[in-house]
């Protein structure tokens, strides 16, 4: 069907419709869950490469195409 010949507010309503039906479907693929897994890396001492460890690690999945959130709570010790 060639729109192009259809009045210009019948042309905008159709794009409307287009454009809220496209973000409604965004909203809904951002609303459901999606399985977390969680990577602790962990030791009693320090120096030991937790860091190291954490960031090569996060690196290397981050290379495969997954998504990766690294938090290093002891961030004041200056280690990321």
């Amino acid at each position: 069907m060639n729109t192009w010949r259809l009045p210009w507010e019948v042309r905008k309503q159709m794009l409307m419709v287009d454009a809220i039906s496209d973000q409604a479907a965004g909203l809904r693929r951002m609303v459901q869950p999606k399985p977390v897994r969680v990577i602790a890396v962990t030791g009693g001492k320090g120096g030991v490469g937790k860091t190291n460890i954490s960031v090569n690690l996060a690196v290397s999945m981050a290379e495969m195409g997954r998504r990766v959130m690294v938090c290093e709570p002891t961030a004041w010790v200056g280690g990321m």
